[in-house]
């Protein structure tokens, strides 16, 4: 039977392997707190440089994926843990390095889909998103070689919990590291995560740093641009500048997801809607603080009405939110949302648009 429904999952899902095959990164080892001492072998003081991503300006595919000598990283199997009521309906998967600007994993999973199209007889995909992955298939949509080629190769797309505004939780890390590899670990893990394109691309679009009145900054000193960083002491300020752009274009890039599907693509959008989800940060002087009073509801990642408001009607009309569903991580084992994917994917198509 020909391959035709692929899962594009999200951050952290793929797991990053070494030349060698040993696992690098694996989400569930990190939250489980098993990679607190080491990372594919490597003692804590190598992390930096394991984990760090190289760029030439403008450049979207890393020019390295370590700055370890000799290492390359790549993502080669997905998580099934938070797919694993997915796993049966599903005929591929994509891994991909989330780390990587999300418009250079848009071109890999273009070609994906080309050869899946190929395999199967010309027979059109759906594509089931979750969390980055919704982003890397809206990019794919725009980045195809002519207009109309993602249309022709793909009939319905199901996004879950994309974050198209943006996120917190991609500020987060970026600001103090990441607390899964230990808290003696996070500046380290920090430095490294500053080279890494795709959590700029899901800064928050709005005004998400907070003075000490609990009232947002001026425009100049949000994290979408350089006056919002006030501690750079382990990044370049042309590093910076470059990961910043890429994060302007990214959310340039899918502004209007939908427009290049047309009428040829079911294109439907399941949020997440009844669960605390940060929305801001506070900056004391030079210090950033976590802010624990402003949420709303959402999937502890994606908040509902940020989300909804970014894209306007055009995408509203897309939208079904659920109240009381899971949280983002595990969104796609949520039974209300199996129902929705499983009414998707028996719904008749539109048809491909004509050549």
């Amino acid at each position: 039977m020909a391959k035709r429904l692929l899962l594009v999952p999200g951050t952290e899902a793929s797991s990053l392997f070494d030349e060698n095959g040993r696992v690098i990164w694996n989400a569930v080892r990190a939250s489980l707190g098993l990679s607190k001492k080491e990372l594919g072998g490597r003692p804590p003081s190598q992390w930096t440089a394991l984990l760090s991503l190289a760029h030439k300006p403008g450049v979207w595919a890393p020019s390295r994926t370590s700055l370890e000598d000799g290492t390359e990283i790549e993502a080669e199997l997905v998580v099934q843990t938070p797919y694993d009521r997915l796993w049966n309906m599903i005929d591929d998967v994509f891994p991909y390095d989330w780390r990587c600007d999300i418009r250079y994993n848009a071109q890999l999973l273009n070609d994906h889909i080309a050869s899946m199209y190929t395999a199967s007889g010309g027979q059109r995909l759906t594509l089931i998103g979750h969390s980055q992955g919704c982003l890397v298939i809206l990019a794919a949509s725009k980045l195809a070689a002519a207009p109309h080629d993602f249309a022709t190769r793909v009939q319905r797309v199901i996004l879950v919990a994309p974050p198209v505004a943006g996120t917190m939780r991609a500020a987060e890390p970026l600001i103090f590291g990441f607390p899964d590899l230990g808290t003696a670990n996070q500046l380290k893990t920090r430095a490294a995560i500053r080279t890494w394109p795709a959590l700029y691309q899901m800064l928050p679009s709005w005004a998400c740093v907070l003075g000490t009145d609990m009232r947002p900054l001026p425009s100049q000193e949000q994290l979408t641009v350089m006056g919002g960083w006030t501690d750079t002491t382990d990044i370049d300020a042309s590093v910076l500048t470059d990961m910043l752009d890429r994060a302007r274009q990214a959310q340039a890039l899918i502004t209007g997801p939908f427009s290049y599907m047309g009428p040829w693509v079911d294109a439907r959008v399941i949020l997440g809607e009844g669960q605390n989800t940060p929305l801001t940060i506070v900056r004391n002087g030079d210090v950033m603080i976590p802010s624990s009073g402003t949420n709303e509801p959402g999937d502890t990642l994606v908040p509902m009405r940020h989300t909804v408001a970014w894209g306007g009607a055009s995408f509203g009309a897309h939208v079904t939110s659920l109240d009381g569903a899971r949280e983002h991580a595990f969104l796609c084992e949520d039974e209300d949302v199996l129902t929705l994917i499983r009414k998707a994917i028996k719904a008749a198509p539109p048809p491909p648009p004509v050549a």
